[in-house]
Protein backbone atom coordinates (compact mmCIF):
# COMPACT_ATOMS: atom_id res chain seq x y z
CA UNK A 1 0.00 0.00 0.00
CA UNK A 2 1.48 3.76 -0.54
CA UNK A 3 2.56 5.47 1.69
CA UNK A 4 0.29 8.73 3.06
CA UNK A 5 1.44 11.26 1.52
CA UNK A 6 4.60 9.85 -0.54
CA UNK A 7 3.64 11.64 -3.72
CA UNK A 8 3.10 14.78 -2.32
CA UNK A 9 6.49 14.41 -0.83
CA UNK A 10 8.14 13.86 -3.89
CA UNK A 11 6.26 16.59 -5.61
CA UNK A 12 7.25 18.78 -2.46
CA UNK A 13 11.32 18.24 -2.27
CA UNK A 14 11.47 18.15 -5.99
CA UNK A 15 9.94 21.84 -5.97
CA UNK A 16 12.32 22.84 -3.10
CA UNK A 17 15.55 21.69 -4.44
CA UNK A 18 14.50 23.92 -7.38
CA UNK A 19 14.87 27.09 -5.70
CA UNK A 20 17.80 25.20 -3.00
CA UNK A 21 21.25 23.86 -5.00
CA UNK A 22 22.65 22.52 -1.66
CA UNK A 23 19.60 20.74 -0.26
CA UNK A 24 20.97 17.31 0.46
CA UNK A 25 20.62 15.22 -1.97
CA UNK A 26 19.53 12.13 0.82
CA UNK A 27 17.22 14.50 2.61
CA UNK A 28 13.63 13.12 1.94
CA UNK A 29 10.36 14.19 3.18
CA UNK A 30 7.65 11.68 4.84
CA UNK A 31 4.53 11.17 6.30
CA UNK A 32 5.48 8.34 8.67
CA UNK A 33 2.75 5.95 10.64
CA UNK A 34 3.38 4.25 13.34
CA UNK A 35 4.10 1.33 11.27
CA UNK A 36 6.73 3.21 9.42
CA UNK A 37 10.30 2.08 9.58
CA UNK A 38 12.62 5.18 8.55
CA UNK A 39 14.36 6.62 11.19
CA UNK A 40 13.22 10.34 10.95
CA UNK A 41 15.69 12.55 11.26
CA UNK A 42 13.53 15.67 12.28
CA UNK A 43 9.93 15.38 13.23
CA UNK A 44 7.21 17.42 14.58
CA UNK A 45 4.91 17.10 17.23
CA UNK A 46 1.73 16.55 16.07
CA UNK A 47 0.70 12.71 16.49
CA UNK A 48 -2.51 12.28 15.85
CA UNK A 49 -4.48 13.23 12.50
CA UNK A 50 -7.63 13.56 11.64
CA UNK A 51 -8.38 11.83 8.13
CA UNK A 52 -12.19 11.80 6.53
CA UNK A 53 -10.84 8.66 4.15
CA UNK A 54 -11.60 6.65 6.88
CA UNK A 55 -14.54 4.43 8.13
CA UNK A 56 -14.41 4.20 11.50
CA UNK A 57 -16.08 6.30 13.64
CA UNK A 58 -12.89 7.71 15.14
CA UNK A 59 -11.69 9.32 11.74
CA UNK A 60 -8.12 9.42 12.90
CA UNK A 61 -4.75 8.43 12.16
CA UNK A 62 -1.33 7.86 14.33
CA UNK A 63 1.86 9.55 12.16
CA UNK A 64 4.06 12.31 12.03
CA UNK A 65 5.58 14.66 9.16
CA UNK A 66 9.63 13.92 8.98
CA UNK A 67 12.64 14.27 7.13
CA UNK A 68 15.12 11.74 7.38
CA UNK A 69 18.72 11.84 5.80
CA UNK A 70 21.31 9.01 4.54
CA UNK A 71 23.60 11.11 6.93
CA UNK A 72 23.36 12.66 9.76
CA UNK A 73 22.08 16.35 9.84
CA UNK A 74 24.56 18.36 12.08
CA UNK A 75 23.88 21.95 10.72
CA UNK A 76 21.85 24.05 13.08
CA UNK A 77 20.62 26.39 10.06
CA UNK A 78 19.50 23.70 8.16
CA UNK A 79 17.70 21.83 11.29
CA UNK A 80 15.87 25.00 11.84
CA UNK A 81 14.72 25.69 8.01
CA UNK A 82 13.60 21.80 8.06
CA UNK A 83 11.76 22.18 11.60
CA UNK A 84 9.76 25.46 10.14
CA UNK A 85 8.46 23.55 7.38
CA UNK A 86 7.59 20.55 9.13
CA UNK A 87 5.07 23.23 11.22
CA UNK A 88 3.61 24.53 8.07
CA UNK A 89 2.69 21.19 6.92
CA UNK A 90 1.17 20.72 10.72
CA UNK A 91 -0.93 23.64 9.88
CA UNK A 92 -1.90 23.64 6.72
CA UNK A 93 -2.89 19.66 6.32
CA UNK A 94 -5.25 19.72 9.66
CA UNK A 95 -6.87 16.52 7.67
CA UNK A 96 -5.07 13.61 5.64
CA UNK A 97 -7.79 14.20 3.18
CA UNK A 98 -6.33 16.99 1.96
CA UNK A 99 -3.26 15.71 1.28
CA UNK A 100 -4.67 13.27 -1.11
CA UNK A 101 -5.98 15.82 -2.60
CA UNK A 102 -3.40 18.28 -3.31
CA UNK A 103 -1.54 14.87 -4.62
CA UNK A 104 -3.88 14.41 -7.08
CA UNK A 105 -3.37 17.69 -9.16
CA UNK A 106 0.67 17.65 -8.38
CA UNK A 107 0.66 14.16 -10.41
CA UNK A 108 0.76 16.01 -13.93
CA UNK A 109 3.43 18.23 -12.25
CA UNK A 110 5.89 15.47 -11.01
CA UNK A 111 7.32 14.35 -14.32
CA UNK A 112 7.24 17.29 -16.25
CA UNK A 113 10.22 19.29 -16.00
CA UNK A 114 9.64 22.21 -18.65
CA UNK A 115 6.23 23.36 -15.86
CA UNK A 116 7.22 26.43 -14.11
CA UNK A 117 6.51 27.37 -10.53
CA UNK A 118 4.09 30.14 -11.40
CA UNK A 119 2.12 27.59 -13.89
CA UNK A 120 2.06 25.12 -10.65
CA UNK A 121 0.81 27.87 -8.71
CA UNK A 122 -1.99 28.60 -11.48
CA UNK A 123 -3.86 25.34 -9.60
CA UNK A 124 -6.02 26.55 -7.52
CA UNK A 125 -5.91 23.91 -4.88
CA UNK A 126 -2.06 23.57 -4.84
CA UNK A 127 -2.21 27.71 -4.26
CA UNK A 128 -4.52 27.10 -1.22
CA UNK A 129 -2.58 24.25 0.80
CA UNK A 130 0.34 25.03 -0.52
CA UNK A 131 1.09 28.65 -2.16
CA UNK A 132 4.16 30.65 -0.35
CA UNK A 133 5.37 27.62 1.46
CA UNK A 134 7.41 27.18 -1.66
CA UNK A 135 8.13 30.47 -2.52
CA UNK A 136 12.08 31.13 -1.84
CA UNK A 137 11.44 34.72 -0.42
CA UNK A 138 8.62 33.43 1.74
CA UNK A 139 10.65 30.27 3.02
CA UNK A 140 13.72 32.81 3.71
CA UNK A 141 11.92 35.45 5.52
CA UNK A 142 10.26 33.14 7.38
CA UNK A 143 13.49 31.45 8.32
CA UNK A 144 15.11 34.69 9.54
CA UNK A 145 12.57 35.49 11.63
CA UNK A 146 13.30 32.23 13.41
CA UNK A 147 16.63 33.02 14.02
CA UNK A 148 16.20 36.59 15.18
CA UNK A 149 13.36 34.84 17.49
CA UNK A 150 15.12 31.81 18.90
CA UNK A 151 18.71 33.37 19.38
CA UNK A 152 17.18 36.68 21.13
CA UNK A 153 18.45 39.12 18.64
CA UNK A 154 17.39 42.31 18.30
CA UNK A 155 14.57 43.39 15.22
CA UNK A 156 15.88 42.76 11.90
CA UNK A 157 15.30 46.47 10.70
CA UNK A 158 18.09 47.78 13.67
CA UNK A 159 20.57 45.15 12.27
CA UNK A 160 20.26 46.58 9.00
CA UNK A 161 20.27 50.33 10.48
CA UNK A 162 23.51 49.51 12.20
CA UNK A 163 25.41 47.54 9.24
CA UNK A 164 24.60 51.45 7.17
CA UNK A 165 26.08 53.48 9.92
CA UNK A 166 29.94 55.01 8.84
CA UNK A 167 32.42 56.29 11.51
CA UNK A 168 34.35 59.32 9.59
CA UNK A 169 33.41 57.92 6.43
CA UNK A 170 34.88 54.26 7.31
CA UNK A 171 32.16 51.41 7.01
CA UNK A 172 31.47 49.25 9.76
CA UNK A 173 33.56 45.94 10.34
CA UNK A 174 33.29 44.19 13.46
CA UNK A 175 31.04 41.86 15.25
CA UNK A 176 28.35 42.02 18.40
CA UNK A 177 28.79 39.38 20.86
CA UNK A 178 25.33 38.86 22.23
CA UNK A 179 25.64 36.67 25.65
CA UNK A 180 23.34 35.78 28.19
CA UNK A 181 25.72 36.10 31.25
CA UNK A 182 28.46 38.89 31.88
CA UNK A 183 31.89 37.13 31.99
CA UNK A 184 34.30 37.82 34.41
CA UNK A 185 37.14 40.38 33.36
CA UNK A 186 40.63 39.23 31.65
CA UNK A 187 42.77 40.28 29.90
CA UNK A 188 40.95 39.78 26.36
CA UNK A 189 38.33 41.56 27.43
CA UNK A 190 37.52 45.13 28.58
CA UNK A 191 34.37 45.35 31.07
CA UNK A 192 32.65 48.96 30.97
CA UNK A 193 32.66 49.94 35.02
CA UNK A 194 29.32 49.07 36.65
CA UNK A 195 28.37 47.34 34.14
CA UNK A 196 27.34 44.54 36.86
CA UNK A 197 25.11 46.08 38.48
CA UNK A 198 21.62 46.38 38.41
CA UNK A 199 21.11 49.59 39.21
CA UNK A 200 23.27 51.07 36.38
CA UNK A 201 21.78 53.82 33.99
CA UNK A 202 22.49 52.15 31.16
CA UNK A 203 20.05 54.05 28.33
CA UNK A 204 23.57 55.65 26.59
CA UNK A 205 24.90 51.94 26.08
CA UNK A 206 21.36 50.21 24.72
CA UNK A 207 20.99 48.59 21.80
CA UNK A 208 18.26 50.81 20.14
CA UNK A 209 17.65 53.19 17.38
CA UNK A 210 18.17 56.09 19.19
CA UNK A 211 21.75 55.41 20.33
CA UNK A 212 23.21 54.25 16.75
CA UNK A 213 26.33 57.10 16.57
CA UNK A 214 27.20 55.92 19.89
CA UNK A 215 26.87 52.20 18.75
CA UNK A 216 29.30 52.69 15.88
CA UNK A 217 31.50 54.83 17.54
CA UNK A 218 32.34 51.66 20.41
CA UNK A 219 32.27 49.36 17.69
CA UNK A 220 34.98 51.50 16.08
CA UNK A 221 36.90 51.38 19.80
CA UNK A 222 36.47 47.16 19.18
CA UNK A 223 38.06 46.76 16.18
CA UNK A 224 37.45 44.61 12.71
CA UNK A 225 38.78 41.30 13.96
CA UNK A 226 37.14 41.66 17.38
CA UNK A 227 33.76 42.93 18.61
CA UNK A 228 31.46 44.47 21.37
CA UNK A 229 29.63 42.35 23.81
CA UNK A 230 25.95 42.80 24.44
CA UNK A 231 23.61 41.13 27.39
CA UNK A 232 20.39 41.38 27.05
CA UNK A 233 18.62 42.53 30.31
CA UNK A 234 15.46 40.67 31.09
CA UNK A 235 13.62 44.27 31.92
CA UNK A 236 16.22 46.81 30.31
CA UNK A 237 16.74 45.51 26.95
CA UNK A 238 20.02 44.91 24.87
CA UNK A 239 23.17 47.40 26.16
CA UNK A 240 26.67 46.82 25.70
CA UNK A 241 28.99 45.41 28.39
CA UNK A 242 32.43 45.81 27.04
CA UNK A 243 34.57 44.78 24.19
CA UNK A 244 36.51 41.88 23.07
CA UNK A 245 39.93 41.53 21.90
CA UNK A 246 40.24 37.84 21.48
CA UNK A 247 37.29 35.88 19.17
CA UNK A 248 35.51 34.72 22.49
CA UNK A 249 35.08 30.96 21.43
CA UNK A 250 35.29 30.12 25.77
CA UNK A 251 31.48 31.59 26.14
CA UNK A 252 28.37 30.90 24.46
CA UNK A 253 27.96 33.86 22.40
CA UNK A 254 25.55 34.58 18.91
CA UNK A 255 27.94 36.47 16.19
CA UNK A 256 26.40 39.07 14.19
CA UNK A 257 29.30 39.86 12.07
CA UNK A 258 29.11 43.34 10.27
CA UNK A 259 31.86 42.66 7.08
CA UNK A 260 30.79 45.94 4.78
CA UNK A 261 28.67 48.52 4.26
CA UNK A 262 24.90 46.72 4.73
CA UNK A 263 26.41 43.23 4.47
CA UNK A 264 26.89 41.46 7.85
CA UNK A 265 25.83 37.50 8.95
CA UNK A 266 24.76 35.80 12.15
CA UNK A 267 26.97 32.84 13.24
CA UNK A 268 26.67 30.18 16.02
CA UNK A 269 29.52 27.73 16.64
CA UNK A 270 31.24 28.90 13.55
CA UNK A 271 28.45 27.90 11.59
CA UNK A 272 27.16 31.32 9.16
CA UNK A 273 23.03 30.76 9.98
CA UNK A 274 22.40 33.41 7.21
CA UNK A 275 23.80 36.20 5.51
CA UNK A 276 22.67 39.59 4.22
CA UNK A 277 24.28 41.70 1.80
CA UNK A 278 22.47 44.73 0.29
CA UNK A 279 18.94 43.76 1.24
CA UNK A 280 19.95 40.05 -0.47
CA UNK A 281 19.51 37.25 1.82
CA UNK A 282 20.95 33.87 1.81
CA UNK A 283 21.53 30.90 3.79
CA UNK A 284 24.49 29.23 3.51
CA UNK A 285 24.36 25.70 4.19
CA UNK A 286 21.27 26.06 1.10
CA UNK A 287 22.49 28.25 -1.08
CA UNK A 288 26.42 27.78 -0.85
CA UNK A 289 29.43 29.99 0.07
CA UNK A 290 27.72 33.68 -0.75
CA UNK A 291 30.71 33.98 -3.23
CA UNK A 292 32.90 32.06 -5.25
CA UNK A 293 31.49 28.47 -4.62
CA UNK A 294 32.91 26.84 -7.54
CA UNK A 295 36.59 26.62 -5.44
CA UNK A 296 34.92 23.26 -4.33
CA UNK A 297 34.76 21.60 -7.77
CA UNK A 298 38.04 23.19 -7.98
CA UNK A 299 39.54 21.87 -5.44
CA UNK A 300 38.17 18.46 -6.30
CA UNK A 301 39.07 18.33 -9.94
CA UNK A 302 42.65 20.06 -10.02
CA UNK A 303 43.68 17.19 -7.16
CA UNK A 304 41.76 14.74 -9.37
CA UNK A 305 44.32 11.53 -9.48
CA UNK A 306 46.37 12.75 -6.92
CA UNK A 307 46.41 9.88 -4.17
CA UNK A 308 46.58 11.77 -1.28
CA UNK A 309 43.73 13.96 -1.69
CA UNK A 310 41.12 11.13 -0.73
CA UNK A 311 37.49 12.45 -0.29
CA UNK A 312 37.97 12.08 3.07
CA UNK A 313 40.83 14.56 3.04
CA UNK A 314 39.42 16.94 0.74
CA UNK A 315 36.23 17.39 3.28
CA UNK A 316 38.94 18.30 5.73
CA UNK A 317 40.64 20.68 3.68
CA UNK A 318 37.17 22.09 2.85
CA UNK A 319 36.46 22.74 6.57
CA UNK A 320 39.36 24.34 6.89
CA UNK A 321 38.82 26.87 4.38
CA UNK A 322 35.39 27.62 5.88
CA UNK A 323 36.59 28.13 9.25
CA UNK A 324 39.33 30.49 7.64
CA UNK A 325 36.78 32.33 5.48
CA UNK A 326 34.84 33.08 8.94
CA UNK A 327 37.60 36.13 9.53
CA UNK A 328 36.72 39.48 8.36
CA UNK A 329 40.76 40.17 7.04
CA UNK A 330 42.22 38.21 3.92
CA UNK A 331 44.80 35.30 4.46
CA UNK A 332 46.55 32.72 2.56
CA UNK A 333 46.58 28.45 3.96
CA UNK A 334 49.42 26.68 1.88
CA UNK A 335 49.09 22.94 2.16
CA UNK A 336 52.01 20.73 1.38
CA UNK A 337 53.10 17.26 0.62
CA UNK A 338 55.03 15.12 3.82
CA UNK A 339 58.39 15.82 2.42
CA UNK A 340 57.81 19.16 0.71
CA UNK A 341 57.30 20.19 3.51
CA UNK A 342 59.89 19.11 5.33
CA UNK A 343 62.51 20.91 3.74
CA UNK A 344 60.33 24.19 3.47
CA UNK A 345 59.75 24.17 7.12
CA UNK A 346 64.05 23.75 7.23
CA UNK A 347 64.79 26.53 4.76
CA UNK A 348 62.04 29.34 5.15
CA UNK A 349 62.20 29.17 9.72
CA UNK A 350 65.98 29.01 8.68
CA UNK A 351 66.37 32.62 6.80
CA UNK A 352 63.85 34.12 9.28
CA UNK A 353 60.86 34.00 6.50
CA UNK A 354 58.82 32.05 8.66
CA UNK A 355 57.63 30.81 12.51
CA UNK A 356 57.82 27.63 13.26
CA UNK A 357 55.69 26.25 15.37
CA UNK A 358 55.41 22.95 17.12
CA UNK A 359 52.59 21.56 15.22
CA UNK A 360 49.10 21.42 15.77
CA UNK A 361 45.71 20.78 14.16
CA UNK A 362 44.20 23.73 13.12
CA UNK A 363 40.69 22.55 13.05
CA UNK A 364 40.74 21.65 16.76
CA UNK A 365 42.46 25.41 17.50
CA UNK A 366 40.16 27.90 16.62
CA UNK A 367 41.36 30.35 19.29
CA UNK A 368 44.79 30.18 18.31
CA UNK A 369 44.44 29.94 14.65
CA UNK A 370 42.75 33.46 14.76
CA UNK A 371 45.64 35.01 16.01
CA UNK A 372 48.42 33.84 13.85
CA UNK A 373 46.34 34.08 10.72
CA UNK A 374 46.03 37.78 11.24
CA UNK A 375 49.80 38.62 11.21
CA UNK A 376 51.49 39.10 7.58
CA UNK A 377 52.34 36.42 6.05
CA UNK A 378 50.40 32.88 5.32
CA UNK A 379 49.57 29.67 7.63
CA UNK A 380 51.65 26.34 6.42
CA UNK A 381 50.07 23.09 6.95
CA UNK A 382 50.00 19.46 5.89
CA UNK A 383 47.01 17.54 4.46
CA UNK A 384 46.40 16.40 7.63
CA UNK A 385 45.67 19.87 8.85
CA UNK A 386 48.81 19.93 11.33
CA UNK A 387 49.86 23.91 10.87
CA UNK A 388 53.71 23.92 10.54
CA UNK A 389 54.58 27.34 9.97
CA UNK A 390 52.90 31.22 10.49
CA UNK A 391 53.74 34.16 9.16
CA UNK A 392 55.09 32.63 6.27
CA UNK A 393 56.87 35.63 3.71
CA UNK A 394 57.18 33.22 -0.12
CA UNK A 395 60.02 33.56 -2.04
CA UNK A 396 61.63 31.96 -5.08
CA UNK A 397 62.83 32.77 -8.58
CA UNK A 398 60.22 34.61 -10.68
CA UNK A 399 59.07 31.98 -12.91
CA UNK A 400 55.43 33.24 -14.16
CA UNK A 401 53.65 36.07 -15.19
CA UNK A 402 52.27 38.57 -12.96
CA UNK A 403 49.04 39.94 -12.83
CA UNK A 404 49.31 43.31 -12.23
CA UNK A 405 44.97 43.42 -11.74
CA UNK A 406 45.84 41.15 -8.62
CA UNK A 407 47.47 42.06 -5.17
CA UNK A 408 50.55 41.38 -4.11
CA UNK A 409 49.47 38.29 -1.52
CA UNK A 410 48.14 36.55 -4.75
CA UNK A 411 51.35 37.13 -7.47
CA UNK A 412 53.80 36.27 -4.64
CA UNK A 413 51.89 32.61 -3.70
CA UNK A 414 51.34 31.98 -7.74
CA UNK A 415 54.71 32.59 -8.29
CA UNK A 416 55.88 30.62 -5.04
CA UNK A 417 53.89 27.52 -6.12
CA UNK A 418 54.59 27.05 -9.54
CA UNK A 419 58.71 27.50 -8.44
CA UNK A 420 58.52 25.27 -5.21
CA UNK A 421 57.67 21.84 -6.19
CA UNK A 422 60.37 21.45 -9.32
CA UNK A 423 63.13 23.91 -7.06
CA UNK A 424 64.03 20.65 -5.27
CA UNK A 425 64.09 18.13 -8.63
CA UNK A 426 67.80 20.11 -8.82
CA UNK A 427 68.87 19.50 -5.06
CA UNK A 428 70.98 16.45 -3.82
CA UNK A 429 69.64 15.96 -0.77
CA UNK A 430 65.90 16.17 -1.27
CA UNK A 431 65.67 15.49 -4.86
CA UNK A 432 64.98 11.63 -4.76
CA UNK A 433 62.49 12.36 -1.15
CA UNK A 434 60.65 15.23 -3.36
CA UNK A 435 59.84 13.43 -6.52
CA UNK A 436 56.18 13.18 -5.63
CA UNK A 437 55.81 16.59 -4.33
CA UNK A 438 52.53 18.94 -5.09
CA UNK A 439 51.63 22.14 -3.24
CA UNK A 440 48.24 23.71 -2.59
CA UNK A 441 47.75 27.68 -2.31
CA UNK A 442 44.25 29.03 -1.32
CA UNK A 443 44.45 32.51 -0.71
CA UNK A 444 41.16 34.08 0.65
CA UNK A 445 40.18 37.88 0.07
CA UNK A 446 38.32 40.38 2.16
CA UNK A 447 35.46 40.05 0.15
CA UNK A 448 35.36 36.59 0.63
CA UNK A 449 36.76 35.24 -2.85
CA UNK A 450 38.72 31.95 -2.93
CA UNK A 451 41.50 31.26 -5.12
CA UNK A 452 43.04 27.95 -5.56
CA UNK A 453 46.51 27.53 -6.78
CA UNK A 454 47.59 23.60 -7.47
CA UNK A 455 51.19 22.37 -8.34
CA UNK A 456 52.98 19.11 -8.51
CA UNK A 457 56.16 17.63 -9.73
CA UNK A 458 56.47 18.27 -13.55
CA UNK A 459 57.23 14.33 -14.49
CA UNK A 460 55.15 13.00 -11.45
CA UNK A 461 53.03 10.09 -12.83
CA UNK A 462 49.75 9.08 -11.01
Amino acid sequence: MKKVGETFCSFFMERLREHFKKIPEDLYLEFCTEEGITPLEIVGEKKDWADSRLESSSGTISGMWGFWSGSRIENSSLELFLMMIIEELEKRFPDLLYVESVEEHALKYIKDTKIQWKEILSDSLISFFVGDLLSREWLITQYIRRVIKSRKLPPLDLLIQISAQKYERRTVQTSLYFIDAIPDKNKNNLILEGTDSEEIEIKEMEIKPGNLRTIRKMMEMSGKDCGLLVYLHPDKGYYIVGAVYEKPIDIQAVEVQFTEHLSWRIIEKEEILFECSEGKYRIPVLDGDEINDEWRAILKNSTEGCPEFTDKKIGYIEKIISQFKLQIHGTSIVFMEDNLLVAEVERLSRYKKAYRVKPFPVIENKKRIWGISAIDGAVVVDIEGQCHLTGAIFDGESIVQGDPGRGARFNSINNYVNWVCDHYQNDKIYKEKCKNSWCLAVILSEDKSVNLIFKKVKDRIF
